[in-house]
């Protein structure tokens, strides 16, 4: 009997299917930095040491410490920077101003931070070292200050201070920017300057397979206690654990399906093998059995193959979050310890954010949601499919076809 499937089933699962696929390659787009956000130092006042009069002297102490630190980093990331983050700043030229994110940018910092180019040119290294007066603005922002895009050349006022304009740089706000532009300085420039960070960024791009989180982690809780450790690599997998379980279960089905299929075909071709015996000789039969065989044995390896490869892809996650294993798998102690470990430090009063990790809480929740959406879908289609004859009815076929070559 044939039951149709609504046409809204259809297009709902069309759509959804789409959203899951936007989900999974927008998060594939975050990348798999290492991050560390913690608030910046306070800022130093005229009258304390002479040799510490810098307000932001603190930052450029706690760089060079970071630098001491982080030789164990040279075999385990392939680069590193610090850099900062006003969350809301001012900016004016012009008469004009706007409010927007500046990001401070470190050394290295554009092995890790690309910027795409519409007018003028990039830091040099040793600008950012220096901590040279440039920016670079926004397009958006290179408009709302200056009614023009190409705004090379021009002075921008940020925390009152100068800065040149050497670049325009391309910018679409995206889910996580709380701002709709911004701009970018170096680091280094406001060491002497009295502006005040929001938070300070310690971001790395690590190298598969050498223990790049772990190492990550111990250098900068041994730099400094009080922020939060972001793994962007391990937030997207966490992001997409419920596609994974969806193409898991959609592979099993249809792997299942397919050895189910095989031994129907199996059991047929046995009683279409019988009834060819009453004409033909074996030895005649021989290699057309055989043939028929290997293809058999193909299809049976073909599934196991995919079986191996769904169960190898369902517990990759295991390697990936290893904290969630308990030393002792039966052990409810072991399993409430891990359990609690993991939650507990989620639970810290204070959390900074960066707009990668907002980004990817969002298409977590969306593809959440859109596996859950298909995955009813495709119940409902399974359990409405089109019934087809059962074992004995196509055994008693079989052997209604096999007595007609017989006669």
């Amino acid at each position: 009997m044939h039951t149709k499937t609504p046409w809204w089933q259809t297009a709902l699962l069309l759509v959804f299917a789409l959203l899951l696929c936007f989900g999974a390659y927008s998060v594939t787009q975050v990348g798999d930095h290492l991050q560390y956000v913690l608030p910046p130092p306070r800022q130093l006042e005229q009258g304390e040491p002479e040799e510490t009069i810098k307000p932001n002297q603190l930052i450029a102490d706690w760089h060079k410490r970071l630098v001491d630190l982080s030789g164990e980093w040279d075999t385990t990331m392939q680069a590193w920077t610090l850099g900062g983050v006003v969350e809301q700043a001012s900016f004016s030229a012009e008469g004009a101003s706007a409010q927007g994110r500046l990001d401070l940018m470190g050394e290295d910092g554009l092995l890790l931070q690309p910027e795409y180019l519409l007018h003028g040119r990039l830091f040099y290294p040793e600008e950012l070292a220096s901590g040279a007066p440039l920016v670079l603005l926004d397009e958006q922002l290179a408009l709302a200050l200056f009614r023009v895009a190409d705004a090379v050349d021009r002075q921008v006022t940020i925390g009152g201070s100068s800065y040149r304009v050497i670049g325009v740089v391309r910018h679409t706000k995206q889910v996580g920017d709380y701002m709709d532009y911004g701009a970018v300085i170096p680091l280094n420039s406001i060491i002497d300057q009295p502006l005040e960070l929001d938070a300070l960024l310690v971001e790395a791009a690590p190298m598969p397979g050498m223990g790049a989180s772990v190492s990550f982690r111990t250098v900068c809780s041994t730099w400094q206690t009080g922020g939060t450790f972001i793994d962007l690599g391990k937030e997207s997998m966490a992001a997409t654990l419920w596609l994974r379980v969806l193409i898991f279960l959609i592979g099993m089905t249809c792997v299942l399906r397919l050895v189910t299929w095989l031994n129907s075909r199996v059991r047929g071709y046995h009683q279409h093998y019988q009834a060819q015996l009453h004409q033909r000789y074996a030895v005649q039969l021989l290699p057309q059995l055989l043939g028929t065989i290997l293809l058999f044995v193909l299809g049976y390896a073909l599934s196991a193959l995919l079986l191996a490869a769904l169960m190898n892809y369902i517990i990759q996650p295991v390697y990936t979050f290893p904290e969630w294993i308990p030393a002792v798998l039966v052990e409810w102690q072991d399993m409430a310890d891990a359990f609690w470990k993991v939650w507990q430090t989620s639970a810290t009063l204070r959390e900074l954010r960066t707009p990668e990790l907002l980004r990817l809480r969002y298409f977590t929740l969306l593809i959440q949601g859109c596996s859950a959406a298909v995955g009813v879908l495709l119940a409902l289609r399974y359990v409405r499919r089109p019934d087809k004859p059962s074992n004995d009815v196509e055994s008693e076929e079989s052997t209604s076809n096999a007595g007609k070559l017989h006669n």
